[in-house]
């Protein structure tokens, strides 16, 4: 977008509104986003016990030893850490 047409549709978008409803507009944005992002994203409880698996599952992969087979050692660290 070119400079002066940003100016001047800042200007005209700015004359209608005082600084007080600016600011409350876009803090109502603010919230709105943030709601809706709680909406559709994963509850934390979901998002913690998530991220405690796959902790789980690289510390159990990074302990495995070198000699076995990686594909033996991701399938029984992902039945060890689901029962969890």
């Amino acid at each position: 977008m070119d400079s002066t047409r940003f100016d001047s549709m800042s200007k005209q978008l700015a004359t209608g509104a005082t600084r007080r409803r600016a600011i409350a507009g876009l803090g109502a944005l603010a919230l709105g986003g943030a709601a809706g992002l709680g909406l559709v994203g994963k509850s934390a409880a979901q998002v913690t016990t998530e991220d405690a698996r796959r902790r789980c599952i690289e510390r159990c992969i990074e302990h495995a030893g070198d000699n076995q087979n990686l594909r033996k050692v991701r399938r029984r660290c992902r039945r060890r850490c689901e029962d969890r």
